[in-house]
């Protein structure tokens, strides 16, 4: 279709063209077609080959139509004049072809080709010099001309210089085309045109219908046939300019250009007289300052490819070493940022395994919008791509370097890609090799299920040569159907478990019947019965508690998770040994997991298999309850701990149990975890209730947990602000009821909770650690306030066994003693079972207890009988007193036999040496049950509440009179 489009065109041109020639009389109607014939060739051009950018075309037909006006009203109009109207138009022709033409230079550039540019201007400073001397100035010195032509005459050779400079920029800057062609060859006319005009009007001979005219009107058919064209498109396309090299033939048009001025000024000076010295150097200069800039950027640009050159032995030398396609592209990419000016944004895109687009680098335009430099990859091995995403600029400098790091890319694939064929081809024999020397079994069946080829493991696995057998026959499990669904590609080609006797099989079946080389279904054999076995062991060990043989916390939780999910109401016990740290620090770690495993077989004796059981903790046992009754479950776990474990090694060993119990219908929880940690909550609210109890899960623990860490909280604040307050309650000889002593006991006075109970708070100050805190500072309080009391009486002071471990706490005794001044016989420190039970440090323990003795300090065990070790270690702990707990007295006067057992502990404390302080006294009876009993010391309410420092003070002076 454009071919017959140039053809049609081509012929109304030539006709138009005659007839304006042979027709002078209505020359002009012919003038008006051959523009309205090319304005329309512009204008289909356009429309048909669809230039990117249409902005200069339109420029172009704007110029062609300006000179095709100008032309008919030249053509016709009767009496010559000049300037005339036809004069504007042509003037205003120049212009628009300019700018028309730099929109194709510029609007396909990446960036500014100024090496081009000055070599235009090079050469048009040259011809400007030799139009001014023989075409401007001639005109501007005749006097004879009216101005308005002199201006006219002068406009008409100073656009012609400018158009020189925008055509030799065109064909410097542009890849050559059939339309860069036409359009240079046409607008070169229009120059040859307007000069040849330029001479006859000067001599008078211009007329229309000359060889001028020729010229003028060949310019229509050069600009119509170029927008035809398709070439026409790729003006406007993307591309980049390489960078301008001086070629001979370019050199020497410069040179000439540059030889114009002094060529003039010696030819004038031979005539005799110089007459444009002025413009002669004017043209000197600016053919200097044009000529420096030139070798300035030749400079420049020798000096990127020095470095481009740097950078390139730096890539090779990377590629060289790259042992991996990946350090390849990280080689290619670090390298292009090496080539490219410092912090210029780029991004770098290797494309391998297609056939490359095109054999020579090309310029792009992504869907984006931004430039793309594409460069091929034609390595013998492996082709592709490098693409490389920048800036035009950027782009421009890169160009010819990245040329040859992509051929440096494609020869290192190419050595990787052959590297690994050579890899692949041991690899195959070294297969080869591994299949005939393997442990696993590889089969090739055929479609009866025979063995038609197995390797050489084959008969130790199976007793006997298998080949010729059918597989199903030599081993138990039923493995037809499998095979047939490997056959028919419904059977995944994963792993299978097969058993031969005494054997367990893990399979793999592929069907490889499309491969020439196999032609069956292959069948791999491994022998792991032992694998299974330990992975048996393993699962066990993950799910199951080693001591115990219970399910462990991670079943249990799977299991809860999926009773809960089931919709039904659910129910978890989370139970709890009291105090087992005490037993296993007290008896060994070896006594202790033997309670435990006793703790779970009784349990699993009253729970099983009704309820699920698990151990979930160090002594803690969970219990899964499919219904809202765990009431029944939890009766059942007290009963169990209801009589003693019996241990090899430790005799029978008390202990009891807390359990906390929660159910869906009463705990807001989403998931079972969720609902295990509420009833941890009820255990641990069981737990500080007094423990062997049940505490059943309400939405009102959470409140009480929460006041629970607002009173922790709270604490360390106390002991800063000085809440805390000591309180004394007397201890007295039982016989004669004389003051002996007074037992310190801290109180808070907390400023909104007023009075806070110290079982409140100690439990949370030893599990904190503030009890070293609040120990020194009730300790040094006690010895201050007994200094005051004469030598009437001592000081007993409770120590918690966290504040008996700290770290210097023998030191601190002695520092409060010597600070106050009270004598060590005047202080009791007052210890736990727990503490001198302790297994760990016993030795330690023992050690600084001996060293507060001998120091002069008492030490007594307070709350005596509660633990539950026996009463031996009383003659190996240096210790001077015990303190008969409350729970002994309170009972003495109603059970003859706690009375006897309470005459026992103080025959027993007495055979030891120690003297015997009895606790929570409150009626006479009791005092007389003591006193028979030979208890010497006793405390409680009969005596005296605990009262304030000052009360005391009163009471140590009053009570000798009462007594």
């Amino acid at each position: 279709m454009t071919r017959r489009l140039m053809i049609g065109y081509g012929g109304v041109i030539t006709v138009a063209v005659a007839l304006y020639f042979a027709a002078p009389g209505v020359s002009w109607v012919f003038a008006a077609a051959i523009g309205l014939a090319t304005l329309a060739a512009v204008g289909a051009g356009t429309a048909r080959n669809r230039p990117r950018r249409r902005l200069p075309w339109l420029l172009i037909a704007a110029g062609v139509a300006t000179l095709s006006t100008g032309d008919v009203i030249t053509t016709y109009q009767t009496t010559p004049a000049f300037p005339t109207v036809a004069d504007a138009l042509y003037l205003s022709m120049y212009p628009l072809l300019g700018l028309g033409l730099i929109g194709l230079v510029r609007s396909g550039a990446g960036v500014r080709d100024t090496a081009s540019l000055l070599d235009a201007l090079t050469f048009t400073c040259g011809l400007g010099l030799l139009t001014w001397i023989f075409l401007i100035d001639p005109l501007i010195a005749a006097p004879d001309v009216p101005l308005p032509a002199r201006a006219t005459s002068v406009a008409y050779p100073l656009c012609d210089v400018l158009l020189v400079t925008v055509l030799i920029r065109m064909a410097t800057s542009m890849r050559p085309s059939t339309a860069v062609t036409l359009l240079v060859v046409g607008l070169g006319m229009l120059l040859f045109a307007d000069i040849a005009y330029a001479v006859l009007q000067m001599t008078g001979n211009g007329e229309v219908g000359s060889v001028v005219d020729a010229l003028y009107v060949l310019i229509y058919p050069a600009i119509g046939l170029a927008a035809l064209h398709p070439s026409m498109a790729e003006l406007t396309e993307p591309r980049l300019l390489r960078a301008t090299q001086a070629g001979r033939q370019r050199v020497a048009l410069l040179g000439l250009a540059a030889l114009i001025p002094p060529g003039v000024l010696v030819t004038e000076a031979l005539t005799g007289e110089v007459r444009d010295a002025l413009m002669i150097g004017v043209s000197s200069a600016v053919l200097f300052g044009l000529v420096v800039a030139r070798l300035s950027g030749v400079v420049a640009g020798h000096r990127q490819s020095v470095a481009r050159e740097l950078g390139l032995r730096r890539a090779g030398a990377a590629l060289l070493a790259a042992a991996t396609v990946e350090e390849v592209l990280t080689a290619v990419g670090a390298a292009v940022a090496d080539l490219l000016p410092p912090h210029t944004g780029h991004r770098v895109v290797v494309t391998t395994g297609e056939p490359a687009p095109r054999r020579e680098m090309e310029i792009l335009r992504t869907a984006s919008g931004d430039r793309m430099l594409r460069c091929p990859l034609l390595g013998r091995r492996v082709t592709g791509s490098l693409d490389i995403h920048a800036d035009d600029a950027a782009l421009v400098t890169l160009q010819e370097a990245a040329q040859v790091l992509a051929g440096q890319a494609a020869l290192a694939l190419d050595g990787l890609a052959a590297g690994a064929e050579i890899v692949q081809r041991e690899s195959e024999a070294y297969f080869r090799t591994l299949v005939l020397n393997a442990s696993d079994v590889i089969l090739i069946l055929d479609d009866a299920d025979r063995v038609r080829y197995a390797s050489p493991s084959a008969a130790a696995m199976f007793g006997r040569d298998p080949v010729g057998s059918a597989l199903p026959d030599l081993v138990e499990s039923p493995v037809r159907n499998l095979l047939r669904a490997v056959r028919a590609g419904t059977g995944a080609p994963g792993l299978a478990d097969w058993t031969l006797p005494g054997r367990q099989l893990e399979v793999a079946c592929r069907d490889l019947r499309h491969e020439p080389t196999v032609a069956g279904v292959v069948v791999t054999l491994r022998d792991v019965t032992e694998h299974r076995r330990l992975e048996r062991e393993l699962l066990h060990r993950a799910y199951y508690d080693d001591l115990t043989g219970l399910p462990n916390r991670a079943l249990f939780t799977q299991r809860l998770e999926k009773t809960v999910a089931g919709g039904g109401p659910v129910g978890v016990l989370l139970v709890g040994l009291d105090d087992f740290k005490v037993i296993n620090d007290a008896m060994g770690h070896h006594t202790g997991d033997e309670l435990l495993a006793a703790v779970a077989r009784r349990l699993v004796g009253v729970l099983s298999p009704r309820y699920a059981l698990a151990r979930i903790g160090g002594d803690e046992f969970a219990v899964l309850v499919e219904s809202d009754d765990v009431e029944t479950p939890a009766a059942a776990v007290l009963a169990a701990f209801a009589e003693g474990f019996r241990l090899p090694g430790a005799g029978v060993v008390t202990c009891n149990a807390s359990v906390g119990t929660v159910t869906t219908g009463t705990a807001d929880a989403e998931d079972g975890v969720q609902l295990l940690g509420r009833a941890d909550i009820a255990l641990a609210m069981a737990k500080n209730g007094g423990k062997g109890r049940v505490c059943r899960y309400e939405t009102t623990l959470h409140t009480r947990i929460l006041e629970r860490l607002q009173l922790q909280a709270a604490l360390d604040r106390a002991i800063t602000n000085g809440e805390f307050r000591l309180v004394y309650q007397p201890i007295v000889a039982l016989g004669p009821g004389q003051l002996r002593g007074f037992e310190a006991l801290v109180r808070w006075h907390h400023p909104s909770r007023g009075m806070v109970p110290p079982l409140d708070f100690i439990g949370i100050a030893e599990e904190s650690g503030l009890i070293v805190q609040l120990g020194e500072w009730v300790l040094r309080t006690a010895v201050a306030t007994a200094v005051t009391w004469g030598g009437a009486a001592y000081v007993s002071v409770n120590v918690s066994p966290r504040q008996f471990r700290a770290p210097g706490f023998v030191d601190l005794v002695q520092r409060a003693l010597a600070e106050h001044g009270l004598p060590a016989d005047r202080l009791v420190l007052e210890i736990t079972e727990s503490l001198v039970l302790a297994g760990r440090d016993q030795e330690r323990i023992e050690a600084e207890l001996e060293a507060l003795r001998g120091a002069g300090v008492r030490i007594a065990i307070d709350d005596f009988g509660t633990g539950y070790s026996s009463l031996s270690y009383l003659h190996r702990v240096p210790v001077d007193l015990i303190k008969l707990d409350k729970s002994f007295v309170d009972t003495i006067t109603t059970s003859v036999s706690q009375y006897e057992l309470v005459k026992g502990i103080i025959g027993l404390a007495h055979a030891l040496r120690l003297a015997v302080v009895a606790e929570g006294i409150e009626t006479a009876a009791d005092r007389e049950l003591l006193v028979a009993a030979q208890c010497e010391y006793g405390q409680g309410y009969l005596f005296a509440r605990p009262m304030s420092a000052e009360d005391a003070l009163t009471w140590v002076s009053a009570v000798p009179a009462r007594t």
